[in-house]
């Protein structure tokens, strides 16, 4: 016996083109029927189809949307720090540069944890950073260190 199942459920992330379309492949490849409608500001995924792969599909999406927020997240707090803190680098030739947003973060963090020597990964560079000396050994060369200086930006007056 074949049971029919229709789900569906609002989210407040939009999912782009690209995303949409890999969704709706799945969606064939399963033999769910899906259908993504906008109400006000508020999105809504539509599916019908077998039940088990209405569930399967439904897994999918939620997989997808958590991975959206973690992103999201992600991307909130790498704007935070980047208002309130600059970590730059002073390489051997006297150039400073300012560290990207996402090494801005993970270098705060470390700080403010009160690490001493910690390894991470960034992409696919592999970066090692000692917090004492607060030097950063480049991905690229280990030998090639530069110096790191951490600059908190001025908080702006608060009206009463």
């Amino acid at each position: 016996m074949k049971i029919y199942m229709y789900f569906a459920c609002h989210i407040s992330i939009g999912f782009p083109s690209q995303q949409k379309s890999k969704l709706q492949f799945k969606a064939t490849e399963l033999g769910v029927k899906i259908d993504f409608n906008k109400l006000q500001r508020i999105g809504r995924i539509k599916l019908h189809g077998l039940k088990q792969d209405v569930f399967e599909m439904e897994e999918i999406i939620h997989k997808l949307l958590k991975k959206q927020g973690e992103q999201k997240q992600n991307e909130r707090e790498m704007a935070y720090f980047q208002s309130v803190v600059q970590w730059k680098r002073k390489f051997k030739d006297g150039q400073e540069m300012d560290c990207p947003p996402m090494l801005n973060m993970n270098l705060e963090k470390y700080f403010r944890q009160k690490e001493k020597r910690i390894r991470f990964a960034i992409a696919s560079e592999e970066f090692t950073v000692d917090l004492t000396e607060m030097s950063l050994y480049s991905p690229e060369n280990p030998k090639d260190v530069s110096q790191l200086y951490r600059s908190p930006k001025p908080i702006g007056k608060y009206l009463i």
